[in-house]
């Protein structure tokens, strides 16, 4: 009887693997976080309304972009999938590129 071995010399399964559990629950924010800037970002995306009576109406800006861009920034994720096997990118830097899209997104 021979005995054979095999040796499991590629970590980066191990590697993603860790990765992902490190960002458990992690979250991209993207958004107006001072609370001026926040309050009118608010007001216009959900308008405003002064005793029943619209002041000013809905002009959601984060919502819709987001929901128009919901696609592209799964393509976008799934397309650095290959970067995040290959060791040249990690999951946190995939989170932080989907950041700084939206962002772009919501300020164009």
């Amino acid at each position: 009887m021979s005995k054979n071995k095999t040796t499991d010399n590629d970590k980066r399964f191990r590697r993603i693997v860790a990765d992902f559990k490190a960002i458990k629950g992690a979250k991209v924010q993207v958004g107006y976080f001072l609370e001026e800037i926040a309050t009118i970002a608010a007001h216009n995306e959900y308008g405003t309304e002064i005793d029943g009576k619209v002041h000013s109406p809905e002009r959601s800006f984060l919502r819709s972009t987001f929901d128009n861009r919901k696609a592209h920034y799964r393509k976008l994720a799934i397309k650095y999938m290959d970067r995040i096997i290959n060791g040249t990118l990690t999951v946190k830097g995939l989170l932080m590129l989907l950041g700084l899209r939206m962002t772009n997104d919501y300020s164009s």
